[in-house]
């Protein structure tokens, strides 16, 4: 959904909420609810008056929840001229793996799917350490970024934001998310302060519409246990089951083999593939969006090998 799609709120003045270091200073958008073009991943991703709340994630290695923004869908990669975020993250052990990390999904040959992704990690692949119970402000577009590399594996290479930008600068933007979970942090949690794309700084710390609900209190004492009265119904839950699907066909290339794997924070989980086949289970999984990564080989009639990426794109959605 276009950046129309979001119903702006009138503001008195439209000033910079953060000022970022070499950034165009940028219109402030109060935004009072997660509705489009924003949307949280899981229930652990709310809005407060602080801001957007990631957690509690009792183990940061573990999947986390995302804000994904996508009101710069259908644009291009090179016309994205101001990018960056304020965050606030708080972890028991002291892992700097739990700061928030952001990401730009890119669709390179026009099919409007996943193809390429390019991540800002506050740590520069372990190189840096973000103090915690602090506001951070991230200007992504002067920063080191990776490309397609979301794990921080062995040979990875942080590269310049501009250098990526211009390598890929024709592909499409279908997604700008921010995520908090995956690489690590015991009791990880943390504040998204604002989100800057382009000419708008989106501010999460304001208080919601008037009218509408606050943020939820804490929950109080339990008390003493009465008689059921009645029983909540089950969450239906639509796409949760074995997924099969295949690896694409080519003309006159004799098919080899297909590696697969699922997008997690972490990187690629791998999942299972026979033959062509390739089988990804989602019963028991909650609601969202999954993301599966195909790397097809083929030998071709002059005996090279050749390699296709594809992308598979699947949900669950319960009510």
């Amino acid at each position: 959904m276009g950046i129309r799609g979001l119903l702006k709120t009138t503001v008195t003045t439209l000033v910079a909420l953060f000022a970022f270091t070499g950034m165009a200073e940028a219109a402030t958008v109060p935004v009072q609810s997660l509705t489009a073009p924003f949307m949280g991943s899981n229930p652990s991703v709310t809005k407060t008056p602080d801001g957007v709340h990631f957690g509690l994630y009792f183990n940061g290695g573990l999947p986390g929840g995302t804000l994904f923004y996508n009101g710069a869908n259908g644009t291009t990669f090179g016309s994205l001229t101001a990018l960056g975020y304020t965050y606030n993250y708080n972890t028991l052990d002291n892992d700097p793996r739990g700061a928030p990390f952001l990401r730009v999904f890119l669709d390179s040959d026009g099919d409007g799917l996943l193809d390429h992704d390019v991540i800002f990690d506050a740590t520069l692949c372990g190189a840096a350490s973000p103090p915690e119970n602090t506001d951070i402000g991230v200007d992504v577009t002067t920063q080191t970024v990776r490309f397609d590399d979301d794990s921080c594996g062995q040979g990875s290479v942080q590269l310049p934001f501009a250098t990526v930008q211009a390598a890929h600068a024709a592909d499409t933007i279908v997604g700008i998310l921010v995520t908090q979970g995956g690489p690590g942090g015991v009791n990880a949690s943390a504040f998204l302060r604002n989100l800057t794309v382009n000419s708008d700084t989106f501010a999460f710390n304001v208080p919601p519409a008037d009218g509408q609900p606050g943020a939820q209190g804490p929950q109080g004492a339990a008390g003493p246990a009465g008689p059921s009265t009645s029983t909540a119904p089950p969450l239906k839950c639509v796409g949760a089951k074995v997924r099969l699907f295949h690896a694409p066909r080519m003309r006159d290339e004799v098919f080899l083999r297909v590696r697969a794997g699922l997008m997690t924070a972490r990187g690629f989980k791998p999942l299972k593939a026979r033959r062509r086949i390739v089988r990804l289970n989602l019963r028991n999984k909650p609601a969202g969006n999954y993301n599966v990564r195909l790397i097809s080989f083929y030998l071709t009639a002059d005996k090279r090998i050749h390699r296709v990426i594809s992308r598979r794109h699947f949900s669950v959605a319960c009510s």
